[in-house]
């Protein structure tokens, strides 16, 4: 496992680094109100291999406390990654997300 390399690539992005797979999912919309509805989300899963039986290790930091975090307790607490890591804006449907995670590693936990 390579902790940190200084080798980068023309395009300096997280998914140069090998085996991190990086996905996103735009939604714009209108809503039934007639507003414009623009978000998304970013699924980073840090190797491609099963999260919950290939544990990572991982930490987190807070930089302004404003956000809302789901699943840092468990991760300092234990020290390991166990399924993707997902960026939104605090606008996103928590639920639609939860429900995604959820289902994503129940999936590959089935062998």
């Amino acid at each position: 496992m390579v902790l940190y390399s200084d080798n980068t690539t023309v395009d300096n992005t997280l998914s140069d680094v090998a085996g991190i797979i990086v996905g996103h999912r735009t939604l714009i919309a209108t809503s039934s109100s007639g507003k414009a509805i623009r978000t998304g989300v970013t699924a980073i899963l840090p190797q491609s291999d099963n999260l919950f039986y290939e544990k990572v290790i991982g930490a987190s930091f807070v930089l302004n406390g404003f956000g809302k975090t789901t699943g840092l307790i468990q991760l300092d607490e234990l020290g390991v990654i166990e399924s993707p890591i997902m960026l939104t804006n605090r606008l996103f449907r928590f639920n639609e997300l939860r429900k995604k995670q959820t289902g994503f590693i129940v999936a590959t936990r089935i062998k």
